[in-house]
């Protein structure tokens, strides 16, 4: 129909596609129920967006792509990334996770397809994550962009971020009934846990598209070496960031964008004791590192 004009995740700019969708999700809002079997109130229905190509475009005319690990501030980017192209009100984050309800609340509208006067859509309520805008993947040169930026972090440094937030935090946010699942069930010692990747380290489990079991805890791609998600070639990147100068990859992309950038706070883990790193266990994770090390090492802070 000509009153369609579908957004995605690289072209959000025009009035036209935000009217078309506020449109869309007026007319869903008769056709689904919520959990409570109701109908959504206003603003309580999302599309679900298709996910960002992975080549943005400067005012200038310039292409540019970003390469962010997990764990390399990668949540605080993705919503710089969502800013941007001006849809985040497409997307939950992790600043607003406490507000925003569970799959299983009352108003929570499960996910489903629906065809509206030929355009067909997915909707959910709560909204979709900002991850589902820019998911990780593995590094590729293609599409060939421009300006190249990367994020790097230490890699000891990150290695205890992805320890504290996946084991200490959401082990206790489990325990405490504030969420119904966590990716460890057991409050490992930094130690133990440390062993159970090296047990299955030697397997690259990045390198497969399917994991296998003896992989263990090495499978979590939180984990994985940073050469995954930038590759082995620091010289490909036209600029290099550390996770402790995020400000200045915000300011560069106002300056690609044309918009003015905010450096958010986003899935910081809290409340949760830094753990005893001794001598032994960092060179121990030095050594899964050391590639990381080698390529990437004089760009760490």
């Amino acid at each position: 129909m000509w009153f369609w004009r579908p957004s995605s995740a690289s072209n959000y700019y025009g009035w036209w596609a935000q009217r078309s969708d506020a449109l869309f999700l007026r007319l869903a809002r008769r056709r689904v129920r919520t959990n409570a079997n109701m109908r959504p109130r206003a603003g309580e229905l999302f599309l679900e967006p298709l996910a960002h190509h992975g080549l943005f475009r400067a005012r200038d005319g310039r292409s540019f792509r970003c390469f962010v690990p997990l764990k390399n501030a990668y949540t605080s980017s993705v919503d710089m990334l969502v800013a941007t192209q001006n849809c985040a009100a497409r997307y939950g984050n992790y600043q607003d996770w406490e507000r925003i309800p569970s799959d299983n609340d009352s108003n929570a509208v499960k996910r489903q397809t629906i065809s509206i006067l030929g355009r067909t859509e997915t909707v959910q309520y709560p909204p979709p994550w900002a991850h589902a805008f820019y998911p990780e993947s593995a590094f590729s040169k293609h599409p060939n962009a421009e300006v190249r930026i990367a994020v790097v972090r230490d890699p000891v440094e990150r290695f205890l971020s992805f320890y504290r937030g996946h084991v200490l935090f959401y082990h206790k946010l489990w325990k405490a009934g504030d969420r119904n699942w966590a990716p460890y069930k057991t409050r490992h010692a930094l130690s133990e846990f440390v062993q159970r990747v090296e047990k299955g380290w030697p397997h690259k489990p990045w390198l497969r598209s399917e994991p296998l079991a003896e992989e263990g805890f090495a499978r979590d791609k939180h984990c994985w070496p940073q050469t995954f998600f930038l590759g082995h070639d620091a010289s490909y990147f036209t600029h290099i960031f550390s996770v402790n100068r995020m400000q200045d990859f915000a300011d560069l992309l106002s300056e690609l964008s044309g918009r003015i950038i905010e450096l958010p706070r986003s899935n910081v883990t809290t409340d949760v004791p830094y753990p005893t790193v001794t001598k032994a266990i960092r060179q121990r994770l030095e050594r899964l590192y050391k590639d990381d090390y080698k390529i990437f090492g004089k760009h760490f802070d």
